[in-house]
């Protein structure tokens, strides 16, 4: 687990928050309540730095119900992830992911 979390920490600033109306929206996320929020994000071909990296998660056409693979190898994008938000408990987890597109 020591592994996992230290990897979290280092893509921490890679998810910003950013105000949007009344609520916050954070990079990637897609929705407003557990139930109805998704996080989705790229796999990329080439080495790329953290800045390009921000760039590809903040993506709008990432974000769509059915993101255009062909749209997305423009960027560099080789596959699209999508997983749900979901509460246990009280405790906010991932479902595993599914591949798009």
């Amino acid at each position: 687990m020591l592994g996992a979390n230290r990897l979290a920490m280092e893509a921490w600033p890679l998810f910003p928050s950013f105000p949007a109306g009344d609520k916050a929206q954070t990079r990637g996320f897609c929705g407003t309540r557990a139930n109805d929020t998704t996080w989705t994000w790229p796999l990329w071909d080439n080495p790329l730095d953290s800045d390009a990296i921000g760039s590809l998660l903040g993506l709008k056409p990432l974000l769509a119900d059915d993101p255009d693979a062909v749209k997305l190898a423009g960027y560099g994008v080789a596959a699209v992830f999508r997983s749900q938000r979901i509460l246990i408990g009280k405790t906010p987890n991932l479902t595993p992911s599914v591949a798009l597109g």
